[in-house]
């Protein structure tokens, strides 16, 4: 069987180096790329696979599960299957890949991204958060998420800045990596930060760690404030979402509370859409315009994207 171009292809690979050429791969044959987490149960995946009409599955090694679909050797040790026909039809747009959000359903919703889209956020984030081309960079977030994508794919795709991958978090490695990779920019979440400063209870970074970047949940100010005080290091807050992509980078080296997810990105406008309450002043829900904000939703013909909180470059958020 042949893939057909204008399709998705999951990738079920997680934070392996042959995420980064089977990516360029797929765009450069015009194959959509469906990103699973590499954590990602095989029923689960082939759920999500199927439901939003994957032609075939690329993972590391078979998936288990009742069906004896044949599975195909590819290059960098990799696997493909087919899969069956879509079980609906599906208006891709002008998507290259499609980010899946982090809901509490069964199937999590699918972002319709174009490469102008990806581009751009890489771009912002880029500028914003000062990571040259000389930079390497620890992975240990999920590339497939939108934070790895931005902060992690495109800044490597792009500019070069190297990468050292991990598949999460390992803490008897972070020190080392540090070390003998010589890692510069270390994006994380709080708990991980949170584990350096108690059961790691490290007395000193490793060097040439220079720059602390925390997303995907809010930092506790004391945190910041440890780290700051213990290591000399601040966490830099950043915000954004699967839609928008990145949204505001704290910059400066102020760690006192209440703590700030700090100024817009370069490129990306945002405002606040007032809300029908007597909530106060000023009150309202976040809204982004940007080249990287999101073409819509993957839904059925007729039903894609043009929903009023994500159309035409603008995202309105649920964030108050």
């Amino acid at each position: 069987a042949r893939l057909e171009r204008g399709l998705p292809v999951a990738v079920l690979v997680g934070n392996h180096p042959s995420f980064f050429p089977l990516l360029l791969a797929c765009l450069r044959c015009g194959l959509i790329v469906l990103p699973l987490d590499g954590d990602s149960p095989p029923a689960e995946a082939r759920l999500v696979a199927e439901e939003y009409g994957a032609q075939a599955i690329v993972a590391l090694a078979p998936l288990a599960g009742p069906d004896s679909a044949p599975w195909s050797p590819l290059p960098c040790d990799l696997v493909l299957t087919m899969l069956a026909g879509p079980r609906r039809v599906i208006d891709y747009g002008p998507a290259a890949l499609m980010k899946l959000t982090s809901g509490s359903t069964a199937v999590p919703k699918a972002i319709l991204c174009s490469e102008e889209n990806l581009w751009a956020d890489g771009e912002h984030v880029v500028e914003a958060m000062g990571i040259p081309p000389g930079a390497v960079q620890l992975g240990a977030i999920p590339v497939a998420h939108s934070y790895g994508l931005g902060n992690l794919v495109m800044p490597l795709l792009v500019h070069g800045a190297s990468l050292v991958l991990r598949h999460g978090f390992i803490p008897p490695s972070f020190c080392r990596d540090i070390e003998s990779c010589g890692v510069t920019v270390f994006p994380g979440v709080p708990f991980m930060f949170e584990r350096i400063l108690g059961p790691m209870a490290l007395d000193r970074l490793p060097r040439p760690l220079e720059k602390l970047i925390t997303a995907g949940a809010r930092i506790e100010a004391a945190t910041v404030r440890a780290f700051k005080e213990r290591f000399g290091l601040k966490i830099h807050s950043f915000y954004g979402s699967s839609e928008s992509g990145g949204i505001a980078y704290d910059a400066s080296e102020d760690a006192e509370d209440p703590l700030t997810v700090g100024t817009p990105l370069p490129g990306v406008d945002v405002s606040i859409e007032p809300l029908d309450s007597s909530d106060g002043a000023g009150t309202g829900r976040v809204a982004v315009r940007s080249s990287a904000v999101a073409a819509g939703y993957a839904a059925e013909t007729g039903l894609r994207s043009r929903t009023s909180d994500l159309r035409d470059g603008r995202f309105l958020t649920g964030d108050i």
